[in-house]
């Protein structure tokens, strides 16, 4: 339903200061949660558990993109206040998902039973991996069940409510763990607790999701094989979205598995965790865009789509180029103190040194999470796709191709190249040509004012660290705060333009206790 723009100005703000909040939450607990795991249970016990999710990952892909249909039509005809569509659409996902669910579980058998011909594995390791890929692969098959609640949430633009469950669960996940963990627990115990959690948490959902959309019933009388034609030919294209996506997300650790071995997997997968948060730092952002996107397509305002992709994608490069210093030059002191001698095995590079050059990636793909909702919303995902797909398969042969001369680096490389190419020239291209946008346009406005942020932030971290010398966690957040001060400052001045300027200080002088002096 349409909304004024004070109000959906209100709703994006909430949401986005909402997944910041989860993502908060989230990051601290895998702070405090990593080190107890990889101490745990050892470089290469953690590697294989980096393993087991890397292809958990991948059973996601088995639902063929009907959830990614169902949060689609959810937006679409709740805005268009069609109940009776949005529940057909709602039940006959459900039917498909539980036969999606049994279909993994055969898949997930399949796997566990076949897995010593492709990873080096021994007998007493397989006692554990091949019960604990079962119950993730049970987990995941209970979140094909539960989906037709959970896209309840990003329907009604409820991420807040959302956050709350998982950030109350995420906790609750982490006390067990450390709790098991340091108790002498091992995989086996990690996998138990992961579908215990998650099925706390579905529950949870399901309950509330009652609550915040009312009118939403699933029955298998609504079932509609049209709506399956539907569903499935949307679905699609998400699906390929997501299967390159996997790719580049989850495919590292097989192939640094298979061609190096376990322990090479774990000082890759902590650099990529952290390039992982770095890149849901804007993921939040690039959410909430959605359900008003969509709104203004069933709308036909053009108008408002180019002013939310642009500005959207200018406000995330105006925090990406600056991490980008930020993280270069921090990573060394944050992983020694985080990790220690792990972080930096003597056979392989430090997962700092990875990190550096990771981020660049994980940069250009998150100024693009505003285009990727442009695409889901005006239905041209089947065009996304297609540029994601080719990002994939060039991540993946370059990797596989590279490993062998560069190693670690052929990897990192192997992730780089794609990115820079697909995220951060092809889509954003392709995305002003359907809006009769000019390029240079973009270049100037989201690029240019980006850069212009990092050489101001980089010259801020210049001097904090003639400065601060950082050897302790006291003196690492010092820093970290100071450079976000600079950050704030410089995308304040340089990164907005007159009237954003104006409004922002505007805020700010009404906010201060001298406002009323």
């Amino acid at each position: 339903m349409p909304v004024s723009a004070v109000s959906a100005f209100s709703v994006i703000a909430r949401n986005i200061a909402s997944n910041w909040a989860g993502f908060a939450v989230h990051v601290a607990v895998t702070f405090f949660l990593t080190p107890i795991v990889v101490t745990s249970l050892g470089p290469i016990e953690y590697g294989i558990w980096v393993l087991l999710m890397s292809i958990s990952g991948y059973y996601g892909l088995l639902d063929a993109g009907t959830s990614a249909a169902l949060t689609q039509y959810y937006s679409r005809y709740r805005a268009l206040g069609d109940f009776r569509t949005l529940n057909e659409f709602a039940s006959t996902g459900f039917v498909l998902l539980l036969a999606f669910a049994g279909v993994l579980m055969v898949v997930t058998c399949a796997v566990a039973a076949s897995i010593h011909l492709f990873v080096d594995l021994s007998a007493a390791q397989l006692t554990d991996v091949r019960p604990a890929l079962i119950i993730l692969g049970a987990a995941m098959c209970m979140q094909f069940a539960f989906f037709p609640f959970t896209a309840a949430f990003p329907a009604t633009q409820r991420f807040d409510l959302a956050n709350v469950i998982g950030i109350s669960t995420r906790i609750l996940y982490a006390i067990v763990v450390a709790k098991v963990l340091t108790g002498g627990g091992g995989l086996l115990h990690l996998a138990v607790i992961h579908f215990a959690i998650n099925l706390l948490d579905y529950i949870s959902r399901m309950l509330v999701a009652f609550r915040i959309l009312p009118e939403l019933s699933l029955s298998f009388r609504l079932f509609r094989r049209a709506r399956v034609k539907e569903i499935l030919g949307y679905g699609f294209w998400n699906l390929l979205i997501r299967s390159s996506w996997q790719v580049v997300t989850y495919t590292h650790a097989l192939v640094i598995g298979i061609f190096l071995g376990p322990a090479a997997i774990t000082p890759f997968a902590l650099a990529a965790s952290l390039m992982d948060y770095f890149l849901q730092i804007f993921m939040p952002i690039g959410r909430v865009f959605f359900p008003a996107m969509a709104e203004f397509d069933a709308q036909g305002d053009d108008e408002k789509m180019i002013t939310y992709f642009l500005n959207g994608a200018r406000f995330i490069s105006l925090l990406a180029f600056p991490a980008i210093v930020c993280v270069s030059a921090f990573a060394a002191p944050f992983f020694e103190l985080w990790i220690g001698e792990e972080s930096r095995p003597a056979d392989y590079p430090s997962s700092a040194e990875l990190a550096s050059v990771l981020v660049f990636s994980a940069a250009v793909a998150g100024i693009q999470r505003v285009s990727f909702q442009v695409y889901f919303a005006s239905r041209r995902q089947s065009h996304l796709a297609k540029m994601v797909f080719v990002e994939a398969c060039l991540n993946l042969v370059l990797s596989i191709t590279l490993i062998g001369p560069f190693g670690l680096w052929g990897v990192v490389l192997g992730t780089l190249v794609p990115a820079v190419i697909v995220q951060g020239v092809w889509i954003p291209r392709t995305t002003c040509h359907m809006y009769g946008i000019r390029f240079r346009t973009f270049m100037i406005q989201v690029y240019g004012r980006g850069v212009i942020a990092a050489a101001g932030t980089y010259g801020a971290v210049l001097a904090i660290q003639s400065v601060i010398r950082i050897h302790s966690w006291g003196s690492l957040i010092a820093g970290s705060l100071l450079a976000l001060v600079a950050v704030a400052m410089v995308s304040l001045l340089f990164g907005l333009n007159d009237n954003e300027r104006g409004k922002a200080f505007h805020a700010l002088k009404q906010r201060l206790p001298i406002a009323s002096t």
